[in-house]
């Protein structure tokens, strides 16, 4: 039984949760300790594809604000959250797809276990895409050996991978530049990195740095050139090689 916004710019005050139930918590979809108070819904089903804005203000300490999919326990995906312990959470700019309905959800990691607050939706314009190459999911296509590239950068592609993800290295937590090779056969390879800054590195995956892949070699050089002597390679896995930057 949501509140249901029917249109934007969407602008209300000396709104509350207090009083409407703690009914999703950091089990449910988001993971966050700040959906633990009373939870305020809201819905909002977009005519057509667009990129919103929401701002809270006025509101208690340790309050947070959350854009999913679906219920928060009902297998929806967190589109966007924020969280923040002096109050007033926000979040700059999420996309959403036309006609898919959206919850919004206010919530506090109690206590206090409710707040007060005011809340702006609008819409925002909506960023660029990220480049080919910044994700594994549109990374930069090798389609034959040998590769060889000049004046490529990792600056601006996004520091989406870390040292929490397969290699483990800290060279990885810079924005990161990421290829993709399917070998069609059996075969060995060099990787070799020219005209870098220091502390780059260079991580051979056999998957998806963020997704249990495995690290098949790497090399980090804090004076910057790092190089893959040799990698045995597997016909028709598709690898992903990440450079990025310990910054």
């Amino acid at each position: 039984n949501p509140t249901v916004i029917g249109s934007l710019p969407y602008v209300q005050t000396g709104l509350s949760t207090c009083g409407f139930g703690d009914n999703y918590s950091s089990a449910d979809a988001c993971g966050s300790n700040y959906m633990k108070g009373d939870d305020y819904i809201f819905t909002y089903t977009p005519p057509t594809d667009t990129c919103i804005s929401i701002t809270l203000t006025n509101t208690a300490t340790w309050t947070g604000v959350f854009l999913l999919d679906g219920c928060p326990d009902a297998g929806a995906t967190c589109i966007a959250s924020d969280e923040q312990a002096g109050g007033n959470p926000s979040i700059a700019s999420a996309n959403l797809t036309g006609g898919v309905t959206y919850y919004i959800v206010v919530s506090t990691w109690e206590p206090p276990q409710c707040t007060a607050f005011d809340i702006n939706i609008d819409t925002v314009a909506c960023p660029p895409p990220p480049p080919t190459g910044s994700i594994c999911s549109d990374p930069v296509v090798i389609g034959s050996l040998p590769y060889n590239q000049t004046g490529l950068t990792t600056c601006g592609f996004g520091d989406d991978y870390s040292s929490a993800d397969a290699c483990g290295s800290n060279f990885m937590n810079g924005d990161d530049y990421v290829f993709a090779y399917t070998p069609p056969t059996d075969t060995c390879i060099s990787i070799t990195l020219s005209n870098t800054l220091g502390w780059t590195g260079v991580f051979l995956l056999d998957g998806c740095p963020d997704s249990g892949a495995v690290c098949i070699a790497s090399d980090e050089q804090s004076g910057g050139n790092p190089s893959i002597a040799s990698a045995n390679l597997t016909g028709g896995v598709t690898y992903y090689i990440v450079v990025s930057t310990w910054f």
